[in-house]
């Protein structure tokens, strides 16, 4: 019998990497909120000041990074940002689009880890959004640099409630609740990674808009941010987060 990740990482795995128009089908309900643009065409938009809340349909989506079906930490997020460097970086890096590519399979390290993605957006949102607890790690486990990366790519898993990226999320929840991509993700966090989290092999800590996962309850292993906690989504380690993952993380030999 086929698990909800199993199902998640197969939708993701047939997606059509030719396409101009990167989504997952039965997705189409959000086709009028975005578009496809070159970064010569971005340049000269009207988008390039102001932050739009228009999704970008051409780069590649990120439904999840990491090895989603045996990582021991999952961060429930709300979708991919954009920078102003990521259509470039696509355009211009055919072994980072490859990569991106290669993560819809579900098994690989999680590239936001990945050192010699350094220059990307993902890289430096990661760094800055987990350093402390790479320190931490670093320093308990007396790892170098690119170990303790290795280490978090390796354990640590990202999921996103809608896959597609855009400065701003204002995608109105009646078109969120038509998404398969949505319902895919939903079904993998609700029916298999909760249950693996209430027998403590798995931490989940849901930073924004936890309210549209479904959640329910928090639990020793489930960590919701509400309020200001939300609104801010640190993952220090003294944070109510980091301080769930880092002891997730420390029960790995």
């Amino acid at each position: 019998m086929t698990s909800p990740g199993q199902e998640l990482v197969h939708a993701w795995r047939k997606l059509d990497r030719n396409s101009s128009c990167l989504i997952l089908p039965g997705d189409e309900a959000i086709l009028p909120y975005g578009d496809s643009i070159s970064s010569e065409q971005f340049a000269r938009s009207e988008r390039l000041i102001a932050p739009s809340e228009r999704f970008l349909f051409n780069l590649v989506p990120s439904p999840f990074g990491g090895k989603i079906l045996t990582a021991k930490v999952y961060i429930l997020m709300l979708n991919p940002g954009f920078g102003l460097l990521d259509i470039f970086a696509e355009e211009q890096s055919p072994e980072f689009r490859s990569a991106l590519f290669q993560t819809l399979g579900g098994k690989r390290a999680h590239l936001g880890f990945d050192h010699r993605f350094y220059w990307t957006g993902g890289f430096g949102y990661n760094l800055q959004k987990f350093r402390g607890l790479l320190e931490r790690i670093q320093k308990e486990r007396d790892l170098t640099d690119l170990q303790s990366l290795q280490f978090f790519a390796n354990h640590v898993a990202t999921l996103e409630l809608v896959p597609y990226h855009s400065t701003r999320f204002a995608l109105p929840r009646r078109i969120v609740d038509q998404l398969e991509s949505v319902r895919l993700m939903k079904a993998f966090v609700l029916e298999e990674l909760i249950h693996r989290a209430k027998r403590g092999d798995c931490t989940l800590i849901a930073t924004r808009r936890a309210d549209d996962w479904d959640l329910g309850d928090e639990s020793e292993n489930i960590v919701i941010y509400r309020g200001s906690e939300s609104r801010a989504a640190h993952l220090s380690p003294d944070s109510r987060g980091g301080q769930t993952i880092l002891k997730q993380l420390r029960k790995i030999s």
